[in-house]
């Protein structure tokens, strides 16, 4: 069985189901977050391992800070 990574999973059942679109602003007004998805993607691994943001951001800086994986939770 071939290896696969937890982010590539996460990133594919979000392509195949959508569920991020119930994540945003409660207005229901659009996003203002560049790569909304992505960052998604990236806060629910985070959370989803129990790393929280500070540690989440440390692992890929170039994507998204700690602040904005708290304003996104």
């Amino acid at each position: 069985m071939p290896e696969r990574h937890l982010l590539d999973i996460l990133k594919y059942a979000e392509h195949w189901t959508g569920y991020t679109r119930h994540f945003g602003p409660p207005s229901g007004a659009d996003t203002k977050l560049a790569q909304a998805v992505r960052r998604y993607v990236f806060t629910v691994f985070g959370y989803g391992c129990n790393l929280g943001p500070g540690q989440t951001a440390r692992h890929a800086p170039e994507l998204v800070t700690q602040q904005a994986l708290r304003r996104i939770n």
